[in-house]
Parts: structure tokens; sequence; C-alpha cells
């Protein structure tokens, strides 16, 4: 099949490039900041229904091609995901995502580092002793490995000078599949970022606050905070 243009990475994009050092810098600046802004005392049941929020924000936003919105999504997320503890498939995909929306952004060296990052998560979670790993690889097999290979492929895709297809993805089972973007999609998010919103009121998800999940934030059964795009 023939890559069409916009799936090039062009000589402008690279000029353009901060670096890894400066991408890593902001990067974790944010997730710092997002750390903080969460505090220690919002219950966890909370947090882990904002982190698939966000992801599946992310995910929307990617999607419809808005990566600078999606990179500040999945770094969102990925704050969350820190304090969640969650299991290694979805952090590595959470790190996987940054670096696609990277990759997109023409950042590539500090995708590269990203990607690396994503592939050793996943074989740390296939390795892992933590109650919460093993009983993700009962239920999914070796999932980590798929994941990692699909990571890999995207190394194939920076030594040929080209970007992700955004039509591409592993599911949260670890399936390749194809998607193409409906106006169903598109039409998800209306206005400021959901997710985002819900970052900036945290507070209101700690003990005493009455609520037990982000206020605006119907849980579905589409939720895929592992799935990698």
């Amino acid at each position: 099949m023939a890559i069409t243009a916009d799936r090039m990475i062009t000589a402008e994009e690279r000029a353009r490039s901060q670096g890894v050092g400066t991408v890593s810098a902001a990067l974790l600046g944010k997730v710092t900041q997002y750390h903080a802004q969460i505090g220690s005392s919002v219950p966890m049941a909370a947090l882990r229904d904002l982190e698939r929020h966000l992801t599946d924000e992310g995910t929307v936003l990617y999607r419809r091609g808005q990566f600078e919105d999606a990179l500040n999504t999945f770094t969102h997320a990925l704050a969350i995901t820190d304090k969640t503890d969650g299991t290694a498939g979805v952090r590595g995909a959470i790190v996987h995502n940054i670096a696609s929306c990277l990759h997109q952004l023409g950042e590539v060296e500090a995708a590269q580092v990203y990607y690396q990052q994503a592939i050793h998560a996943f074989e740390a979670g296939a390795t892992s002793t933590k109650l919460i790993d093993k009983i993700d690889k009962v239920i999914n097999g070796n999932i980590n490995q798929k994941r990692a290979d699909f990571v890999k492929d995207r190394f194939i895709d920076i030594a040929w000078g080209r970007k992700p297809d955004t039509n591409k993805y592993l599911d949260s089972q670890g399936r390749k599949k194809t998607t193409e973007l409906q106006d169903a999609i598109g039409n998800q998010i209306h206005g400021p970022a959901p997710g985002l919103a819900l970052m900036s009121n945290v507070a209101a998800m700690r003990p005493g606050s009455g609520m037990g999940k982000p206020q605006g934030y119907e849980r579905t059964a589409d939720d895929n905070d592992d799935e990698m795009l």
C-alpha cells in the first residue's frame, strides 16, 4: 500500500523538533504539576474513573488529529496512573500513546525515548510479581508481548520517516484493528476538554465531598484505558 504524503515526517517538522531533553523536561514538569494538583486524599475509585475518562478523551482527540491536545490529555492520564498504581499494561499503553502524539508532531527523538519506555513497561509487566499484573496475565495471557511487538513496529516507521497510521491500533485484548474516523467519534467532545476540566476541579473528589467519581462523567462499557494508538 502506498504511503500518503501526510504520513511522512517533513524536513520542516524535523527542523522544528525541540529535542528529547526539552520535550522530556516539559512533560516531566507537567506530570509533577498534575501530581501536586491531585494531592494524596482523592478516593482511589474516583482516580481510576478519571484515568479511564482521560485516556478515552485522549484517544478521541488523537483520532481527530488534535495531537497537541491529545498529548496534554495523555500526560494528565499518566499523572493519574502514577497515583493509581495500575497494571504495567495500562501505564505502558499511556506512555506509548504519548510517544505516538510526539511522533505525529515530528518530535521523533523524544518519541523514540517514550516508545522505549513503553516497551520496558510491557516487559516488566510480563514478569511482574504484583498481584494486579498476575491477574492481568491470567485474564489476557501474554498480552504484554503483543503490546511490546506493536511498539517495536513504530521504530520501523521512524526508520522510514513515517508517522503512525491513525486508522490502526491495538485494542485492550492485544488485537490489531483498523478503524475509520466516524462522525460519531468526532462529536464526542464539544468545547473545552471535559477530562481536563475534571482535573482542574479534582479537589471536589476528596473525602467528604460526597463524590464517588468525577462529576459529569458517565462510565461506559467502551472505555479502554490500555488501548494503544
